[in-house]
């Protein structure tokens, strides 16, 4: 009788077990609790995931108004990372994120920001944190510096300054990618460091890199992994559902959802238009600024213009503004940007405006890729990939295109030596 209850009792701890693993990977939960904006409306919300094998939905579930708590659960299968966004439908964020590994019992306070049950996740929001901090110490000291009159305080405060905006670009970065045991932790922070590498940089990290981490198939086949799944059925598929509750969530149409006739006009019209190349004559631009009035490239009198393609989640495009503001602040009456953000929400495109103090600029949002004035404006300047930038002369004419880093100073320095 006991050897009988004994493999019972087995059977059901291993069925259990199994249960757990699925055919699928293994069981993986997340609970969360609720801030007040989230809970404002009866919604839906879903749980989207990215790893080496591609997108998928993992988990949906409906709330109601006032409902605290939520608790999501489904299997995942990459043993080196998922990438997990929550999307509330409604209200709420776009992609409350999760990094996971399966099995992961993970539980987040949204009010609070903090995280348990995931070492990946805690180790990015550090990270996260950091740089936030990093941000916060920079901002005082440039407030003290517009202040003061004092020499020597000046010196002090730029060297603060620029040892702040190192942390925050690379610093944090670097200090991170020595110490983190974590294989893809490891690979974000190199991915954030890449462009400020020389190439004997470049080549000295990616060998430490792939030596710290020989079972890491995402570090051991960087960079031809990322073309495994890149055009896969099922990653189109969720993309485009994500493309779509985006649009409904924010009032965006997509091309997608354009009644038959005008999708048929658009295509045409994007087929006929030949993209701009050096030398071309860019026509008029207009769009709306930030207060719904209309900006026009042609109220714009300095002689040159760059046209700057951006988005508030574009990174490198983020990095480049500092190189951007120091160009237009030396050639001042000579340069003028007109920026054009391909941003989706209204409120990221003017939080980054206002926090990278970029109001020099001239400001149009055109929306994402799949809006019907983003693709009719990337189209005619063949615009595939962000950052993008087009340098105009007094005419209008493109005489400079993708000038990253000090490669704009250089070509305003150039042509001033031209002028004389």
């Amino acid at each position: 009788m006991k050897t009988l209850l004994f493999i019972s009792f087995f059977l059901l701890i291993l069925s259990n077990v199994l249960a757990q693993e699925g055919t699928d990977g293994k069981l993986t939960t997340i609970h969360l609790t609720l801030d007040d904006k989230s809970m404002s409306e009866d919604q839906w919300v879903y749980w989207f995931c990215s790893n080496r094998k591609g997108r998928f939905l993992v988990d949906s579930c409906y709330i109601e108004k006032g409902q605290q708590m939520l608790d999501m659960q489904g299997y995942l299968n990459d043993e080196e990372y998922n990438k997990c966004s929550i999307f509330f439908s409604k209200k709420g964020p776009d992609a409350f994120k999760f990094f996971l590994y399966p099995g992961d019992r993970a539980s987040a306070n949204m009010k609070t920001h903090k995280y348990e049950g995931s070492v990946m996740t805690e180790e990015f929001f550090d990270e996260f944190m950091a740089r936030i901090r990093a941000g916060w110490q920079k901002q005082k000291f440039e407030l003290a510096l517009k202040e003061t009159t004092d020499t020597d305080q000046k010196k002090q405060l730029s060297d603060s300054i620029e040892y702040y905006n190192y942390q925050i670009l690379q610093g944090i970065f670097r200090e991170n990618f020595n110490k983190t045991q974590n294989p893809y932790f490891c690979y974000y922070c190199f991915l954030s460091l890449r462009e400020f590498f020389t190439n004997e940089e470049y080549k000295d990290y990616l060998q430490d890199m792939k030596s710290r981490f020989p079972h890491s198939g995402l570090i051991q086949y960087f960079p031809e992994y990322e073309k495994f799944t890149q055009n896969a059925e099922e990653n189109v598929r969720v993309r485009k559902r994500w493309e779509q509750l985006q649009a409904q969530k924010h009032g965006i149409q997509l091309v997608t959802d354009l009644p038959e006739k005008e999708k048929k006009e658009l295509t045409e019209e994007l087929i006929s238009v030949k993209p701009y190349s050096i030398n071309d004559t860019v026509k008029a631009l207009t769009g709306n600024g930030q207060s719904g009035e209309i900006i026009s490239m042609e109220d714009i009198k300095t002689p040159y213009i760059l046209i700057d393609f951006w988005a508030s989640w574009c990174t490198p495009c983020l990095r480049d503004f500092p190189n951007v503001k120091k160009t237009l602040e030396q050639y001042q009456g000579q340069l003028s940007v007109y920026a054009i953000s391909l941003d989706d929400k209204d409120g990221d495109w003017k939080r980054i405006i206002k926090s990278r103090e970029l109001e020099a600029f001239s400001h149009i949002r055109i929306g994402g890729w799949d809006t019907k004035e983003g693709r009719i404006v990337c189209n005619r300047f063949g615009i595939t990939a962000i950052p993008a930038n087009f340098l105009l002369d007094k005419d209008r004419r493109i005489i400079a295109t993708n000038l990253r880093g000090e490669d704009l100073i250089k070509k305003m320095e150039e042509l001033e030596k031209q002028i004389k």
